[in-house]
């Protein structure tokens, strides 16, 4: 081979590899750029995957706080009520009494309805006030009636009381709470 020849070959080789050099740093280069793209994509993945498990968490709670909502407007409107007592038969002894308590946590009314043998006087109170604080009937006894009376949070108490000395009266009586 003559002198140019190898020259000419040498530069030639000279050239592929500088490009070949070229080329693998190009190759280097785009592998390097790939996976720090691939990771950035995985960890997008995975943001993605906590912000839509956090708004599932978000709208659950909105749901439960609309339900609140729609609970506590229909406290505030009275449309809630229920029976704390529904036919309830007792006897009291002559010049006996009988109490019950009831929890009423929301401001309200109870309606009570009763029959009785014989005459008696119903109070209502609360722990609220320490104290009865409404009588039905207002004046004497009765042996039969219906009547409403507000109440406050907390717990309730009715009392039964039977005026008549000697004989015992048998009472059947019902409580609705509206709230």
């Amino acid at each position: 081979m003559k002198r140019r020849e190898k020259k000419a070959l040498f530069a030639l080789f000279a050239v592929v590899a500088v490009l070949a050099l070229l080329l693998g740093y190009t190759y280097y280069s785009y592998y390097e750029a790939n996976q720090a793209l691939k990771s950035q994509v995985a960890t997008l993945i995975n943001q993605l995957n906590a912000l839509a498990t956090e708004e599932r968490s978000l709208r659950e709670q909105i749901s439960s706080l609309l339900s609140q909502i729609t609970s506590l407007e229909s406290i505030g409107s009275l449309k809630n009520s229920t029976i704390l007592e529904g036919g309830k038969r007792i006897s009291i002894s002559g010049g006996g009494s009988a109490e019950f308590d009831y929890e009423t946590p929301y401001v309200g009314y109870i309606k009570i309805t009763f029959s009785a043998s014989d005459d008696i006087v119903f109070w209502v109170g609360s722990n609220f006030t320490n104290s009865f604080y409404s009588r039905y009937p207002q004046s004497g006894a009765s042996s039969g009636g219906s009547f409403i009376v507000p109440v406050l949070p907390g717990k309730t108490m009715v009392r039964i009381d039977h005026p008549a000395p000697v004989v015992g009266a048998s009472v059947t009586f019902t409580i609705e709470y509206v709230y």
